[in-house]
């Protein structure tokens, strides 16, 4: 609802879910009534899918907290009220940003101890997975923001992928890697870090200190701290150039599949795999009482199936309650 996606890559993202879902899932599936009578005759009365009619939609051009208070009926006021009283365990929303973390503020409330919450993004790096927050939550952010996003960030990344007891550096994101580079917000956010891991380190992370953007995709870090606003387009500038070279590459294996071996081709494939972003699934608001998550608003069907296949896991894993229980264990022993 109010997003750039069509209903038929909802129609195609829902198809390739059912079959992963158990007898016991439901999803709900919030939209106007014209959408709904377009989309249900396509499933056959399934019964792992309940529909909601929402009379009132935000628009991507809305100011968030006019519109929220404008349209309690909209999808995203449904959808997190699904939340708060616990009849949903993930939300997903392809609508407007501002809106749906207003929204989720306001009806959610945010952790004891945080103060604002971080929409958190995975990218790929040489040695794995890298989370990246805040990546549009909030466009400035204090030092004690900066400390909190670290927290999320860090346990975040130690709950959803780490497997071991290996290290994990947490860097700041930065034009330079000395202490003193960077605006006055981002030299006071390296301090504040650097204090944060010495007074109370948490257990196996380390903070590595700045890092430049190429230092991210060397892996040197797993996660990455930054304001809203630069980490937003460090995601977005990361992603064109991932589309940009996954599409060269596309256009190469069709044009060389004739002349190269099968083996380089697959390896080919599997680049052009890994520089995808429908194959990643969406932001995570982190830092609020329910487990929010935000795809594209452009998002293609594939795209939007990484992020409702990512939805299912994190219900089953229980992952929100996880998270929220660590940070408050971690401010309790402070």
């Amino acid at each position: 609802m109010g997003s750039e996606t069509t209903p038929s890559c909802l129609i195609e993202a829902i198809t390739c879910l059912l079959p992963i879902l158990e007898d016991t899932d439901q999803v709900f599936l919030l939209a106007t009534n014209e959408v709904i009578a377009e989309l249900k005759p396509q499933f056959q009365a399934n019964p792992s899918l309940e529909w909601l009619v929402a009379d009132q939609f935000i628009a991507m051009s809305e100011l968030p907290l006019q519109a929220i208070r404008q349209k309690p009926q909209s999808s995203t006021a449904l959808g997190i009220s699904l939340l708060k009283e616990q009849k949903a365990d993930v939300f997903v929303s392809m609508g407007n940003t501002g809106a749906l973390i207003a929204q989720s503020v306001i009806d959610l409330r945010c952790f004891s101890k945080i103060h604002r919450p971080a929409l958190i993004a995975t990218i790929p790096s040489k040695s794995g997975p890298v989370v990246v927050l805040d990546v549009g939550a909030q466009a400035v952010a204090k030092p004690e923001h900066y400390q909190q996003f670290a927290v999320l960030g860090a346990i975040y990344y130690q709950l959803r992928y780490a497997k071991d007891s290996s290290d994990i550096s947490v860097g700041l994101l930065n034009m330079g890697t000395e202490e003193e580079k960077g605006t006055k917000e981002v030299v006071e956010a390296y301090e504040a870090l650097a204090d944060l891991f010495l007074e109370q380190p948490l257990k196996n992370v380390q903070f590595k200190g700045n890092v430049e953007g190429t230092q991210v995709f060397e892996g040197e870090v797993q996660v990455l701290v930054t304001n809203g606003f630069t980490g937003n387009v460090f995601l977005k500038t990361a992603e064109g150039v991932g589309s940009f070279l996954s599409k060269r590459l596309k256009k190469l294996i069709n044009e060389e599949q004739d002349t190269c071996s099968e083996r380089f081709l697959q390896k080919i494939k599997n680049m052009t795999k890994a520089l995808d972003q429908a194959e990643y699934p969406g932001a995570i608001l982190c830092g609020v009482n329910g487990m929010v998550m935000k795809c594209h608003g452009s998002s293609d069907s594939k795209a939007l199936y990484s992020g409702l296949k990512e939805a299912v896991f994190l219900a089953k894993t229980n992952l929100h309650a996880k998270i929220q229980e660590a940070v408050e264990e971690f401010y309790r022993s402070k």
